[in-house]
């Protein structure tokens, strides 16, 4: 049997539905500081202790030392002095600096799973005092989301590494000024990568692993069902247009243009660009290609100008 490969058709129905499609996946990087200030005084780690991390594994908390858990810290809103239950999983957050005397909630951020409530209190002589399975350094970590979807089903080739889009560039043709390219400029490129417009494969050319370059089509060339492969973006005047009494009493004129001013609008047609690999992984990007044009008198749009 042939290979089944992505049609303009599974994509349209992947845009249709984009947002339960997509499988999300979050990972989590601790960030370190460069510099530990007083480190050399009040040492922790001894060694002869292995450090010890804060994980969940089969659905309970544990101190692991190779794996730790990222966490949400929640500042309950309750009022002071009045009994909490803290092993409750109904409460109230608020926003606000967390102080002494504050009541917290620790929720993973993987699992959902909750550590009971918190009140951290402090002794009249000004010492804080915990016990030993309490002490936890906590620091603060940077949230990356990767995007795909299997649009021709599970693939036995690993979804990594994900493709990262940083920016792009537009550019005029050196040889032909009417013809426009674009650079991507990122990461995890690779050969089997191709650049959709909307519902439209675009010729691909991959530079290197960290750059792809591709020929803007015109909008003629394009899918064009709104709302799928486009969505409208802000209409802006272009040059005034007069209005002759032939026009004023034609109705197709009348239905097809839209007088504001004197002026006609024009249209920002906004194109979801993608990255698609040959097996039919689709990888979503957060960027648009933009192009702007009238109606015309049959009410579809013409060639537009494009932007990115």
């Amino acid at each position: 049997m042939p290979e089944e490969k992505l049609t303009a058709e599974i994509v349209r129905e992947y845009l249709r539905n984009k947002e339960n499609l997509d499988c999300v996946v979050m990972i989590y990087h601790a960030k370190v500081a460069q510099k530990s200030y007083g480190a050399e005084k009040s040492r922790v780690r001894s060694q002869t202790t292995n450090t010890r991390y804060l994980f969940v594994k089969d659905g309970k908390f544990v101190a692991h030392s190779k794996f730790w858990g990222s966490f949400t810290i929640h500042l309950i809103d309750l009022p002071e002095d009045e009994h909490f239950d803290p092993y409750s999983d109904d409460f109230a957050v608020k926003d606000g600096f967390i102080n002494y005397g504050s009541i917290v909630k620790l929720v993973d951020s993987v699992t959902g799973l909750a550590l009971p409530m918190m009140a951290l209190s402090i002794e009249k002589d000004g010492r804080v005092v915990f016990k030993d399975g309490a002490q936890w350094t906590i620091i603060s970590t940077d949230t990356m989301h990767y995007r795909f979807y299997e649009a021709l089903g599970p693939t036995p080739t690993e979804i990594s590494p994900v493709p990262i889009v940083n920016f792009l560039e537009m550019h005029a043709s050196d040889t032909v000024p009417s013809i426009a390219y674009v650079e991507l400029l990122g990461q995890n490129f690779y050969p089997n990568l191709q650049v959709w417009i909307g519902s439209t494969p675009v010729q691909t050319f991959l530079v290197n692993k960290e750059l792809i370059r591709f020929a803007l089509p015109s909008l003629l060339a394009l899918s064009k069902e709104e709302g799928v492969d486009f969505v409208i973006g802000v209409r802006q005047q272009s040059s005034p247009v007069i209005a002759t009494q032939d026009s004023l009493s034609s109705p197709s004129s009348t239905s097809a243009q839209k007088f504001n001013g004197g002026c006609q609008n024009d249209f920002l047609l906004e194109f979801p660009l993608l990255l698609a690999r040959d097996d039919g992984v689709i990888f979503a990007t957060q960027l648009y290609v933009t192009y702007s044009s009238p109606k015309d008198l049959t009410n579809n749009y013409s060639d537009g100008v494009p932007r990115v």
